[in-house]
């Protein structure tokens, strides 16, 4: 058992269900595609870090990401909102003998491993740890500690999400870092600004080949 543990929190890849904001420009089926290889690259990303276990964690149960994740053997989210599924997946690993636990979301393919060596490292020095998105939001947190006040007064999917998040952690008493601004593929927009990344994985280069050369 090694010092750190990483889950991976992502939907079930159901169309209609996930990306729906990529629909002004793709079909369903093709976001819920989209999130599923976003979601598996994601997981690979984590399994490669050797300092950490990597879990996946699915909203729902038997969820099917392909075959090269079937060893991911996946988690249940459990809460009413996303605040309590965070907090109780960083108190479940915490629990299992973990000193620092981090959850990472399935929307920024190309954050580079690197951003999240980082942030463990990090976990050392603060009691939380957040990877900032330019959107307000936030694709890792990490934790030494939990309380139950951590999310409290958090608007989720919002511009102000992050910024609620660290008066919230603070108001708990929690000191906290950030490092490592990325961004997220929720829109349109995010799917041209991916499409020309440098780190763009293969699999997602395949899967942009077949389609238009803008997709605004």
């Amino acid at each position: 058992m090694r010092d750190t543990a990483i889950a991976l929190f992502a939907k079930a890849p159901r169309p209609g269900y996930v990306k729906t904001r990529l629909t002004a420009c793709i079909s369903a089926a093709d976001a819920a595609e989209f999130h599923r290889l976003c979601t598996l690259e994601a997981w690979l990303k984590l399994r490669r870090i050797a300092a950490a276990d990597s879990f996946l964690y699915c909203d729902v149960r038997g969820a099917d990401f392909g075959r090269r994740a079937a060893a991911a053997r996946p988690r249940l989210q459990r809460g009413a909102d996303l605040g309590e599924k965070l907090r109780r997946c960083l108190d479940e690993l915490l629990a299992e003998g973990y000193r620092k636990a981090l959850i990472v979301g399935s929307d920024s393919p190309t954050v580079p491993t690197a951003n999240i060596a980082a942030l463990i490292a990090e976990l050392d020095r603060a009691d939380v740890v957040l990877g900032p998105c330019e959107d307000g939001g936030f694709y890792l947190i990490g934790a030494r500690k939990t309380d139950a006040r951590m999310f409290d007064g958090v608007a989720w999917s919002s511009g102000e999400t992050r910024a609620q998040t660290v008066r919230a952690l603070r108001a708990a008493g929690f000191s906290v870092a950030q490092a490592g601004e990325w961004y997220d593929v929720d829109e349109p927009a995010d799917l041209d600004r991916l499409r020309s990344d440098p780190a763009l994985p293969p699999v997602l280069r395949r899967w942009f080949a077949s389609r238009p050369p803008r997709l605004q």
